[in-house]
């Protein structure tokens, strides 16, 4: 999956990532849920006994839900990742104006110093 992750993200649009997530979740969980597999499913199961569709039913649903899941899970991953990039670039920024500003001290020192 992680080289699926790198194609996702090459892909630029958030709206193929989300296509290309959706369908490496159900490929491996619940196939009938690609989007190319909902048209076939009525002639897929044509004569399905009530029972059996129930069954084909939850199982979606748990499919579904799952999906959910670890689309959450990877939003809440990626918006710490977020939070932990933007911390330490504030303390790069941080320590980069306290450079500065002691180089301008020192600059200052040293004027005072030659007068």
């Amino acid at each position: 999956m992680e080289n699926a992750q790198n194609d996702l993200f090459q892909e630029g649009s958030s709206s193929a990532v989300a296509d290309a997530l959706y369908a490496e979740y159900m490929l491996e969980h619940e196939p009938d849920l690609l989007d190319e597999n909902i048209d076939t499913l009525d002639a897929k199961y044509a004569g399905e006994s009530p029972k059996d569709k129930a069954a084909r039913e939850a199982r979606y649903e748990k499919a579904l839900d799952g999906y959910e899941a670890m689309v959450s899970e990877l939003a809440e991953d990626l918006n710490e990742q977020n939070r932990q990039a933007r911390r330490k670039a504030l303390k790069i920024e941080e320590a980069t104006e306290t450079v500065a500003e002691s180089e301008k001290i020192q600059q200052v020192d040293e004027e005072i110093s030659n007068m």
